[in-house]
């Protein structure tokens, strides 16, 4: 279904599967943790960018015009609904206030160790260390989507439009939904129910996997911690070039965002990550398993359209299923996900406004504060970067730092080694 408006100044519309999963995940962690909620993307970019506190005011200006055209980081989730209010001035500084924040922290490891929850899209600066972080429930953006609005927001800080914005229209760019997106039926036929059962079945039988050792459901939660491995830009450029020569590719990045519609490309603020279970049988060697991980990832929607259209039915059946008390007591899958970015600069550029803002660090994670690890993989300035965001209670960060060590040390031994 699509945006209605409800109100003078109020729209809604039902989320999708992925949106109402992170949403629900996120509820369940806020009601046992005082409102943390897991999923929570965190973003943070060290910046060559001289801003004395006079000028916050245009990083204020770009914050606002980025809301204006991409409404849907100050939308909220109700249950299962997504709200988005158009704002008068009042509601406008208010929202200006609560989302903008400027940080007396050093850095952004100090801000992240005492920051609060957040409900909707909240930018932080930090003078101190010149570093901007941001962080979104994941049910209103995923991590490529994050990574190209604060591009957007760096254009707009360094070449700000002229034109004048006034709120009221800007609901006609809310995001639909990805059923609406496809134009897909809002129940699947019986041939797409067989097909997407036979995939999600195996999924479901291998979920809890072979991952780390986690403490997960027998302690509290504690602090969200991200692990990070840089690989040495001699030794990365060495690893591209070897899967090169192997007709393979780093982190085989996925996202949806090519495969749809070009209209869809718009929305900015909006979910282009997907599951799409795919059962794959151990095979003898890595080069193997890499090749055909790869073209997985490369083939599943460009040879065959017709699996595009199940997407927004896995999702909803997801969705339905985490709500399961048999899920839920479940055993507890024990690898991270892994999320793999690709080249950050195809969505983010290093530098802005002849050199006016120069990136000079990257990081994405995520909080975890209850459920399942994730793991980010991407390259940034030439060197290729693996992030592991956990939580400290379940899992000892030497052990985190030992695995992503472990990760490169494969790779340094199948690729380089011969």
């Amino acid at each position: 279904m699509a945006w209605s408006q409800v109100s003078s100044n109020r729209w809604e519309r039902p989320g999708d599967g992925f949106e109402n999963y992170f949403a629900f995940t996120a509820s369940l962690s806020a009601a046992a943790y005082e409102g943390r909620r897991h999923y929570t993307i965190f973003i943070k970019l060290e910046l060559q960018l001289d801003m004395p506190a006079t000028e916050v005011e245009a990083l204020k200006k770009a914050w606002t015009q980025l809301r204006y055209e991409q409404p849907q980081i100050a939308t909220t989730h109700n249950g299962t609904t997504k709200v988005y209010e158009v704002p008068d001035d009042t509601a406008l500084q208010a929202w200006i206030a609560s989302t903008l924040v400027l940080s007396a922290a050093a850095d952004a490891e100090e801000l992240y160790a005492t920051v609060t929850p957040i409900a909707q899209a909240t930018l932080y600066y930090l003078p101190a260390s010149s570093q901007l972080v941001l962080r979104a429930p994941h049910n209103t953006i995923d991590g490529i989507g994050a990574i190209r609005l604060l591009d957007r927001l760096l254009n707009i800080l360094v070449s700000p439009p002229a034109e004048k914005i006034t709120f009221g229209d800007e609901p006609s760019r809310l995001a639909p939904t990805l059923r609406e997106i496809l134009g897909v039926a809002e129940e699947p036929t019986p041939e797409e129910s067989e097909r997407i059962m036979t995939l999600w079945k195996p999924y479901m039988e291998h979920a809890p996997g072979i991952g780390p050792i986690s403490k997960l459901g027998t302690c509290p939660a504690g602090r969200s911690q991200h692990a990070r491995l840089d690989v040495p830009t001699r030794t990365t450029e060495a690893i591209i070039q070897a899967c090169k020569a192997k007709g393979i590719t780093v982190t085989s990045a996925f996202n949806l965002r090519p495969y749809l519609p070009k209209h869809a490309a718009q929305y900015t603020a909006s979910l282009g990550y997907t599951l799409y279970p795919v059962h794959l049988e151990s095979p003898a060697s890595f080069g193997d398993t890499a090749q055909a991980l790869n073209q997985l990832y490369r083939m599943t929607f460009a040879n065959d359209p017709t699996k595009l259209p199940l997407v927004p039915h896995i999702t909803h059946l997801l969705f339905a299923v985490t709500q399961t008390p048999e899920y839920q007591k479940g055993p507890i899958p024990r690898d991270a996900v892994p999320s793999s970015l690709g080249i950050i600069e195809k969505y983010m550029q290093r530098s802005y406004g002849a050199n006016k803002v120069i990136i000079r660090d990257f990081t994405l994670g995520v909080d975890i504060v209850m459920g399942t690890d994730m793991l980010f993989i991407s390259t940034f300035r030439d060197k290729l970067q693996l992030v592991y965001s956990f939580n400290d209670a379940y899992q000892e960060p030497e052990n985190i730092h030992q695995y992503l060590q472990a990760i490169v040390t494969v790779l340094t031994e199948e690729l380089l080694a011969n």
